[in-house]
């Protein structure tokens, strides 16, 4: 995933698109957003254990931005995946009990019944 972000830096633009979908994609892995913030400082950490005579205070900003960016761009995806389908599964629901209801001779299902008590 990095590595898509940095090469795609030359062209922005076109790498939106890529990290919206990859996004999408980690809402179904079950990512929330709090785990950007950890990711980036894995991400960190790590490239600065890996560089450290190589790794001064604008590689490390440069970095930490072309993160910030990514994030930028996956959380709100994420997010906004995460509640389609979220809506999704409740209109199952939904369609589900209106066929529970059509199955018991058109009534509704009991709980939904007016007076009932859940």
């Amino acid at each position: 995933m990095v590595g898509a972000a940095v090469a795609g830096l030359a062209a922005v633009s076109a790498l939106i698109p890529v990290l919206q979908a990859l996004g999408g994609r980690h809402a179904k892995d079950g990512v929330q957003p709090a785990h950007f913030a950890v990711v980036g400082e894995a991400l960190l950490w790590t490239l600065e254990q890996g560089r450290a005579e190589r790794w001064p205070p604008e590689v490390q900003a440069a970095w930490a931005q072309t993160y910030g960016t990514v994030q930028s761009v996956m959380e709100p995806a994420l997010v906004g995946a995460a509640e389609a389908a979220a809506e999704k599964e409740e209109d199952k629901g939904k369609e589900a009990m209106l066929q529970e209801g059509d199955a018991a001779g058109g009534e509704a299902p009991a709980a939904q019944q007016p007076g009932a008590q859940v």
